[in-house]
């Protein structure tokens, strides 16, 4: 198991990220079957796509090089696209998406993006990124009785491994020309880490007590 340093997680992470899973598929089981919660997955989903396209136009410009401009835009496009994939999909299940959020994991992850340098925006999406791609996964494996949200999420997935994959690469060049890097990369892994398992374990911990009217003002993911 690698990063975008391109060295194996510490045992320390591996650990972290086993409690997160283990809450994780916890959390999206229960979505999963709730025609409720599932719905409040896709409406959150929708406004975080559409805030990540105004996030990545405002840092077109900041790109150091032409290649990374052009591929910085086409991860807006695809923002864009998603969003609008996500709205039709509510429509569909007769739900409209939201136009706000009150999302303190996302507050956690993205720290001052318009203005720092453009290694540490990069940072802090390929963490959102994986994350986002890690919880469609696992909720896609839920949804055996769901084609028509399973097909969205797969045609997702399709476009966040790639933004995965040109964000790692990126970074992994950036890291062995300054290995100062990685101490940013590192703080913003272990902000995102514990900000995601109090979420999991919200939703985990007021389903259980039954009080699950609430789990949806508490999903921020």
């Amino acid at each position: 198991m690698k990063t975008a340093h391109g060295h194996p997680v510490t045992a320390l992470e591996q650990v972290q990220e086993s409690f997160n899973s283990f809450f994780s598929h916890q959390a999206f089981a229960q979505i999963a079957h709730s025609p409720e919660l599932k719905v409040e997955y896709l409406a959150r989903l929708h406004w975080l796509e559409s805030f990540a396209v105004g996030m990545l136009k405002a840092r077109i410009a900041h790109m150091p090089t032409r290649e990374l401009q052009l591929k910085v835009a086409r991860h807006a496009a695809d923002e864009f696209k998603h969003a609008k994939w996500i709205a039709e999909r509510l429509q569909e299940l007769g739900y409209e998406p939201k136009t706000s959020v009150q999302d303190p994991y996302t507050a956690g992850v993205f720290e001052n993006y318009p203005q720092i340098p453009w290694q540490q925006f990069f940072i802090q999406l390929y963490v959102a990124e994986t994350r986002g791609a890690q919880d469609m996964t696992i909720l896609k494996s839920y949804l055996g009785d769901d084609p028509g949200t399973r097909t969205l999420l797969e045609r997702l997935l399709t476009d966040e491994v790639d933004h995965v994959t040109y964000l790692g690469v990126a970074l992994s060049e950036e890291f062995h020309h300054n290995p100062d890097l990685l101490k940013q990369y590192y703080k913003t892994v272990w902000r995102e880490k514990l900000s995601y398992l109090g979420a999991m374990t919200r939703i985990v911990s007021l389903y259980l007590s039954g009080n699950r009217d609430a789990i949806p003002s508490t999903m921020a993911f």
